[in-house]
C-alpha cells in the first residue's frame, strides 16, 4: 500500500512536473510577446516625437504667420471669451496677453460699432458667414469684418473667428476713380452741351451746375474780365447770395484771389483762406466764410484771358491734381463756346446780309416763278377753252349738219326711188356714217365730251376705255365713297390731261400693256390720284440730273402742271420693276359747287294737238333747231306720230314735259342749262309712264350708263340710221301698252 502510495506520488509529481514545463513554455511566449510590444512602443514614441515637432514647427509657423500678417484676427468662444488674438488685432482695441480668456464684452472699447455683437450671436446661431464694412478706430479707418464660425475636428462649432483687414486705402483709391469717372461725365455732357446751345448765358450757367455736381464744394462762380482790365463782372454761379450773380463786380487787384490768378497765369488752390499770404480775402468770399478753394483763368483762342472760373468751400479740404485738371478743362470748354458764339455773332451779321440779299433775290424769282406758272395755267386753260371751243363747233354745226343729212337721206330713202338711186342714197349714207365717225373721234380728241358733262370720276374711265385702242389696258380702281363729286373745271382739266399724258408715257416707253389707275381720298381736303405700270422703269436720279435733256421731260411738265393748282407729284420708278406717279391735289366742297346756271331761254313750242286715239305725242328736246326742224319733219310724216313740243334746253324739257304730258320725250343728251341726263332723272320721277329716248352724238359706255342710270328708256347715236327711228318711237309704245 505504501509502495502503492508513492508510484501514486510519483505519477503526481510527473505530472506536476509536466505542467510546470508547459508553464515555463507559456512565460517564455510571454516574454517574447512583451519583447515584441515593447519593440512596438519603442516605434510609437519615435512617430510621436516626430508628430511633437512638426506640431512644434507648426504652432511656431502659426505664431509667425500671426505676427507678420496685417490682418487682424480674433477668436472667440460661445460665451465671448477670447481664446486667441494676432498682433494686428491690438490695432483694433489694444488687446494684451492677459486678455486670453476675458470675455469680450469687458472690453467696452472693441464694440465701437453698435451691429458688431448682433453679427457675432446671428453667426453663431445660424452657422452662416457674415461679412460687413466697419470703421475702426473712431471712424477713421475701414476695415472689412469676417465672422466666421470657429468649428472642431468633430464639426461642431465652439464659437467664431472674426478677421478685419483694412481697406482704407482701396476705398481711397475707389472714391478717387469714381470722382475722376464722375468729373470725366460731366466734361463730356457739358462738351456736348456747348455744342448745342447758342445762349451764351445758359452754357454758363450749365457750367457752375455741372461743376457743382462733380465737387464737393458750396460756391462756384464765372467772372468774366471787364474791358477796363480792372474788374470782373459775376456773371453765373451757385451758392451764392441772391442778387450777386449778374450783377456784383469784383476787383481785379492782385491782392484777390481772382486777380492773383490772372497775374501768375495758373490755377491757384487755396487750403486755408485764413492763413494765405499771397494775396488777402476778397469781402465776396469772407462774407460766405469761405475757407478753401481753387481758380484758374478762362483764356479765348489767342491765350488772352477771358474770365476767372473758381470753386469755394465754407469747410477746409485739400484739392488734388485731377481736380485741378477737371476745373481748368471746364474752363477751357468754357472759353471755345465763348470763342463759338463770337464767331457765330460774325457769322450771323454775314449771314443775315446774305439772307436779305437772298430773300430780295429769292423774291423775285418767286414773282417770276409764279408768273410763269399762272401764265402757263392761264395758256394750257386757254388752250383747253379753245380745244372746246373748237369741239363745240364740230359738234353743233358741222356734226349737226352731218346728222341733218342723213335724216333728208332717211326720209329720200322712202320716196320710191329707183334702184340706182337707191344705192347712192345707200352710199351717201356710208359716206355720212364715215364723216359722222371721224367727227365724233375728232371731237373726243380734241375736247374730251365727258369731262365736261359728268365731271372727273367719268372722265378717267372714259379715258381709260379710250386707251385699249392704243393696245393699253387700264384698270381704274377707285376708294372714294362720293363718285359724283365734281372738281373746278381748271382742276380737272389739268389733272385729266396729266393723267392722259402719263398714261401715254406707258403706251411709248413703259414696254407694258398694263397700267392701274387708283383714286383715294386722302383727307377732307386732298384727293390721290396714282398712275402705276409693271413697265421696264428708269432711275430717277439720272434722269432729274440731265432732265433738260432727257426724252422724258413730259414728267416735269406734269409736276409743274399740278404744283400750279397747289398739288404735289412723287415719282417712282426703278429699272425691271415699273414706275409709280402718285398725284396729290387739294380739294374744297365749296369750291366744287356748281355754278349757277343762266336763265332758260324761251319755250317754242309747236301747235297744240289734242290726245288721239293711236297718236304717239312725241316732245322733242335739242339745242339744235336745225336738227329739231330736221326731225320733226322725219315724225310728222308719219300720220300715227305727232311732234307736240320743241325744247332747248333741258329746264324747257321738264317744263313741256309736265304740261303736255307726251308719250315720247327724244332726249338730246348735251343741252346748255341742264344737260340731257339730268333732265330725264327729273322727268322719269315725276312721269315714270313716260318714254324717253336719249340721242346724241357720242356713242361712249359711259354716256350710255349715266343716261341709263337716269332712267332713259332707250339710247340713240345720232350717227345711226334714222329710217328705224319711228319704228323704235311705235315699239316703246307697244311696249308700255298705250297703243291698240
Amino acid at each position: 500500500m505504501s509502495n502503492q502510495d508513492l508510484i501514486s506520488s510519483n505519477e503526481e509529481l510527473l505530472s506536476v512536473n509536466e505542467e510546470l514545463q508547459s508553464t515555463n513554455e507559456e512565460l517564455q511566449t510571454s516574454t517574447e510577446e512583451l519583447q515584441s510590444v515593447n519593440e512596438e512602443l519603442g516605434t510609437v514614441n519615435t512617430q510621436l516625437e516626430t508628430k511633437v515637432e512638426e506640431l512644434d514647427r507648426s504652432n511656431a509657423d502659426v505664431e509667425n504667420l500671426f505676427r507678420s500678417t496685417d490682418i487682424a484676427t480674433l477668436f472667440l468662444d460661445k460665451n465671448f471669451r477670447i481664446k486667441k488674438f494676432t498682433p494686428a488685432a491690438q490695432t483694433l482695441s489694444r488687446f494684451l496677453e492677459i486678455d486670453v480668456g476675458r470675455p469680450i464684452s469687458d472690453l467696452a472699447s472693441f464694440f465701437q460699432d453698435s451691429t458688431l455683437r448682433a453679427d457675432i450671436e446671428e453667426v453663431l446661431r445660424t452657422s452662416h458667414p457674415k461679412e460687413k464694412e466697419r470703421l475702426f478706430p473712431h471712424g477713421s479707418l475701414t476695415y472689412l469684418s469676417r465672422i466666421i464660425p470657429y468649428r472642431t475636428p468633430e464639426n461642431q462649432v465652439e464659437g467664431v473667428v472674426l478677421t478685419f483687414i483694412d481697406i482704407t486705402r482701396l476705398r481711397q483709391v475707389e472714391n478717387q476713380v469714381l470722382q475722376f469717372s464722375r468729373q470725366q461725365a460731366v466734361i463730356g455732357a457739358f462738351g456736348q452741351f456747348s455744342l448745342q446751345e447758342y445762349d451764351l448765358q445758359k452754357v454758363m450757367d450749365e457750367c457752375v451746375r455741372q461743376i457743382g455736381s462733380a465737387l464737393p464744394v458750396e460756391y462756384i462762380k464765372v467772372l468774366e474780365l471787364r474791358p477796363d482790365g480792372q474788374s470782373f463782372l459775376f456773371r453765373a454761379g451757385v451758392g451764392w447770395k441772391e442778387g450777386l450773380v449778374g450783377h456784383a463786380v469784383v476787383g481785379g487787384e492782385r491782392n484777390s484771389q481772382a486777380g492773383y490768378t490772372l497775374s501768375v497765369n495758373d490755377p491757384v488752390i487755396v487750403t486755408d483762406l485764413s492763413k494765405e499770404t499771397r494775396f488777402s480775402g476778397p469781402s465776396l468770399l469772407i462774407d460766405h466764410q469761405v475757407v478753401s478753394g481753387m481758380s484758374c483763368i478762362i483764356r479765348d483762342h489767342e491765350g488772352n484771358p477771358h474770365g476767372v472760373l473758381g470753386v469755394h468751400s465754407s469747410s477746409k479740404r485739400e484739392f488734388s491734381g485731377d481736380d485741378v485738371q477737371f476745373l481748368q478743362t471746364m474752363a477751357n470748354i468754357l472759353a471755345s463756346a465763348i470763342h463759338r458764339k463770337g464767331v457765330e455773332n460774325q457769322l450771323q451779321s454775314m449771314k443775315d446780309s446774305l439772307e436779305d440779299r437772298v430773300k430780295d433775290r429769292t423774291t423775285a424769282l418767286v414773282q417770276h416763278q409764279q408768273r410763269v406758272r399762272h401764265l402757263s395755267s392761264q395758256l394750257m386753260l386757254t388752250e383747253q377753252r379753245e380745244r372746246r371751243r373748237i369741239a363745240k363747233e364740230l359738234h353743233d354745226y358741222l356734226g349737226q349738219l352731218l346728222v341733218v343729212g342723213k335724216i333728208q337721206l332717211s326720209q329720200l330713202g322712202h320716196a320710191g326711188l329707183s334702184e340706182s338711186n337707191s344705192r347712192i342714197v345707200r352710199e351717201l349714207d356710208e359716206s355720212l356714217d364715215s364723216a359722222l365717225t371721224y367727227t365724233r373721234d375728232l371731237i373726243s380728241q380734241i375736247s374730251p365730251p365727258v369731262l365736261y358733262e359728268f365731271g372727273l370720276m367719268r372722265a378717267i374711265p372714259w379715258l381709260a376705255e379710250k386707251m385699249s385702242r392704243y393696245n393699253l389696258h387700264v384698270t381704274v380702281t377707285s376708294h372714294l365713297d362720293d363718285q359724283s363729286f365734281l372738281l373746278l373745271e381748271p382742276v380737272s382739266v389739268i389733272v385729266y390731261q396729266v393723267l392722259r399724258e402719263l398714261l401715254f408715257n406707258v403706251v411709248k416707253h413703259g414696254q407694258t400693256h398694263e397700267a392701274c389707275i387708283e383714286i383715294t381720298r386722302l383727307s377732307t381736303e386732298l384727293i390721290g390720284f396714282e398712275v402705276t405700270d409693271r413697265g421696264c422703269g428708269f432711275d430717277l436720279q439720272p434722269l432729274l440730273e440731265t432732265i433738260a435733256h432727257s426724252q422724258k421731260f413730259g414728267l416735269l411738265n406734269v409736276q409743274e402742271r399740278i404744283e400750279t393748282i397747289g398739288g404735289q407729284v412723287k415719282i417712282h420708278s426703278k429699272k425691271g420693276e415699273g414706275t409709280r406717279v402718285h398725284i396729290t391735289v387739294p380739294f374744297s366742297p365749296e369750291e366744287a359747287s356748281i355754278e349757277t346756271s343762266p336763265l332758260p331761254a324761251p319755250v317754242v313750242l309747236s301747235p297744240l294737238v289734242q290726245k288721239e286715239k293711236g297718236v304717239t305725242r312725241v316732245l322733242i328736246a335739242d339745242d339744235h333747231a336745225m336738227f329739231r326742224e330736221g326731225m320733226r319733219t322725219l315724225l310728222e310724216s308719219c300720220p300715227d306720230i305727232h311732234v307736240v313740243g320743241e325744247a332747248e334746253n333741258g329746264e324747257q324739257a321738264i317744263s313741256l314735259a309736265q304740261s303736255l304730258q307726251p308719250d315720247v320725250v327724244v332726249m338730246d343728251i348735251n343741252m346748255p342749262v341742264m344737260n340731257g341726263i339730268e333732265a330725264t332723272r327729273r322727268i322719269k320721277l315725276g312721269l315714270p309712264r313716260v318714254h324717253v329716248i336719249g340721242l346724241s352724238m357720242h356713242s361712249d359706255e359711259v354716256v350710255k350708263n349715266a343716261f341709263a342710270e337716269a332712267g332713259g328708256d332707250q339710247y340713240v347715236t345720232k350717227g345711226d340710221s334714222f329710217n328705224s327711228f319711228t319704228d323704235i318711237i311705235r315699239s316703246s309704245q307697244k311696249d308700255s301698252g298705250l297703243t291698240e
